[in-house]
Order: structure tokens, then C-alpha cells, then sequence
């Protein structure tokens, strides 16, 4: 898997969230001909270990912060693995 498709589906489960989503909540990656993969949020959020991106694209950041607010979590910042960290609990 390269970067930019990590990077995607770590945009997908953040975008889940912003909408509501639980970490617990399975998302569909679809791909070019329609066809997809459900992947949980949680799942995604703990293999964005291996994105080696250190921050969000800026284009990225409203729907970032969308789902911290959405959440009800402290947004601390553009950082990839810190924002993951709060996600997931790991930190607060």
C-alpha cells in the first residue's frame, strides 16, 4: 500500500467521525470500479503507525478538527500520531 492510499484511508476514518461515526464503526473503502472493503475506524487509526507523513495536509484540517468537535476531544494539533493518540485514548 503506498503513502498517498494510507493517507486516504486515514482521511476516510476521520471523515467518518466528523460524521458521527464510532470508533467502533466500520467504513467502505470503495475503489475505482465501485467495489470496496470495510475497514474499522479503530483499525485504520491504529495502522496510521505506519504513515510516515508527520501532518495533515492544511486542505485536511477543518474536517480534523470537525471530528475532535464531534467528539467532544482536544485537538492538539496538525501532528498525525498525536492526533491518533487522542483518538484513540492513548492520550488526552
Amino acid at each position: 500500500m503506498t503513502e498517498g492510499q494510507k493517507y486516504h484511508r486515514l482521511m476516510l476514518a476521520i471523515h467518518g467521525l466528523a460524521e458521527g461515526k464510532k470508533l467502533s464503526d466500520r467504513i467502505l473503502d470503495k475503489d475505482n470500479d465501485g467495489w470496496g472493503i470495510r475497514f474499522g475506524i479503530d483499525e485504520i487509526l491504529t495502522g496510521t503507525a505506519f504513515v510516515s507523513r508527520e501532518k495533515f495536509d492544511v486542505d485536511d484540517l477543518v474536517i480534523v478538527k470537525a471530528a475532535f468537535a464531534q467528539l467532544g476531544k482536544r485537538y492538539p494539533g496538525d501532528t498525525i500520531s498525536e492526533c491518533v493518540a487522542v483518538l484513540l485514548g492513548l492520550k488526552a
